[in-house]
């Protein structure tokens, strides 16, 4: 079988002609990256400080906290404690979870002391947002104090997370 030169050269050319575009494409996306990282300090920055903004949810101060974090802290704390009451069962469980629920309950006390940076209004939706957890948490809180040996070891940290959470609920 002979092959014609003729047209192995044709297709060769046709071939070349197809693929150019790609090419000039690919190096225009080279240079355009070469230019982009090239560009060092003098391209665009980011502020070197923080900016500070005022808001209605947070008042005239700068607190450390928004409202917004201080609520996610504050949703995160409630659900520590109840996974803390829910598994103190007996003695042994209830010595293993106390520390979590004392950390939960020193975590509150925190809220409760940066909750006084906010505005009224702030706090008033803190209080409102936490209303629907408040029966089913001292619902808890009542089912371990009612446990033999365990309500007489988890009283005091049990005492303190109900004050603080009626603290909260009545800011």
């Amino acid at each position: 079988m002979t092959t014609n030169p003729d047209s192995s050269s044709a297709r060769s050319i046709s071939k070349t002609r197809s693929t150019w575009p790609f090419w000039i494409v690919a190096a225009i996306g080279v240079l355009g990256l070469g230019w982009y990282f090239s560009a060092g300090p003098s391209g665009p920055q980011l502020a070197s400080t923080t900016a500070t903004e005022t808001n209605e949810t947070v008042g005239l101060r700068t607190p450390e906290m928004t409202a917004t974090e201080l609520r996610m802290e504050l949703y995160s704390s409630v659900s520590a404690v109840r996974v803390a009451l829910q598994s103190m069962t007996n003695p042994a469980t209830t010595r293993t979870y106390l520390p979590q629920l004392q950390d939960a309950a020193d975590r509150l006390d925190r809220i409760n002391d940066r909750l006084e940076q906010l505005s009224p209004g702030a706090r008033r939706g803190v209080a409102v947002s936490l209303a629907p957890t408040l029966r089913p948490l001292n619902q808890m809180l009542d089912r371990v104090l009612a446990m033999p040996e365990v309500g007489e070891v988890a009283k005091p940290t049990i005492d303190s997370v109900r004050s603080t959470l009626d603290a909260l609920s009545r800011a």
